[in-house]
């Protein structure tokens, strides 16, 4: 756990051109070299097993083709719009394996040439694995507020919550093949409670438990002291915008 924390505190905003073709999620082009020298530079003054890495030796890492990270809609976590996701995609994740076991991810963003690039590294110690096991017919999508990772099936309108660590605190409650509406009644519940003054947002659960381990895991995600407060104010900005 103590890895899982200190390794959401990490943002790194060092930038590399990698050549990759903004529209495809898979068989895209990298340059898998352009990555092993990012991480030199990233293994150089950070620990590798902070990483979940059991070696600095990027010859023995791969990468996997980048995938598309989509953002939940805020209005539809408010009840104000069908639509469960945003169409703009703002972040991408390419795997990296070591010896062709997933360990982590690489942040990728779209330039104004339409490239991906390297935007930062680390992502929850599970997640990679459990991207690398999506369905064909699944969309990877975020949790801003929360920093919880989603899959939604589009075959049969169905969302499960990813990451082994998170679902664990969710244990008695139900993570996975909830429908849309299901889905948009929980987020209802769950911002809510927020906007009637209780400023902590409360996951599946309700408990006091479950409330401490949530706030601990969106410090640790979205790092740099960010409070869950502004995550929330910014989550309303963007439902306003949306």
């Amino acid at each position: 756990m103590k890895k899982f924390f200190s390794l959401m505190a990490i943002l790194i905003l060092v930038t590399i051109k990698i050549p990759v073709a903004v529209a495809e999620s898979s068989g895209a082009i990298i340059d898998e070299q352009e990555f092993r020298n990012y991480l030199v530079e990233i293994f150089e003054s950070d620990i590798y097993s902070d990483y979940g890495f059991n070696t600095d030796d990027v010859d023995q890492m791969s990468f996997g083709d980048p995938i598309a990270i989509y953002d939940l809609n805020p209005s539809f976590a408010f009840g104000e719009d069908e639509d469960m996701l945003q169409n703009r995609v703002e972040e991408w994740i390419a795997i990296v394996y070591e010896n062709d076991k997933a360990i982590n991810g690489l942040k990728l963003r779209e330039n104004n040439s339409g490239e991906l690039e390297i935007s930062g590294f680390g992502y929850p110690l599970t997640l990679a694995r459990a991207v690398e096991q999506l369905d064909q017919n699944e969309l990877l999508f975020y949790e801003f507020p929360t920093g919880y990772y989603y899959a939604f099936n589009q075959q049969n309108d169905t969302v499960r919550l990813l990451e082994e660590e998170v679902i664990s605190i969710y244990s008695d409650e139900q993570t996975e093949n909830l429908s849309e509406e299901e889905f948009q009644k929980k987020l209802e519940e769950r911002y809510d409670n927020v906007e009637k003054g209780d400023e902590t947002i409360s996951g599946f659960g309700g408990t006091e438990q479950v409330q401490e381990k949530q706030s601990i895991l969106l410090y640790s995600s979205l790092g740099f002291g960010v409070v869950l407060f502004s995550s929330l104010l910014f989550f309303l900005w963007k439902r306003k915008h949306a």
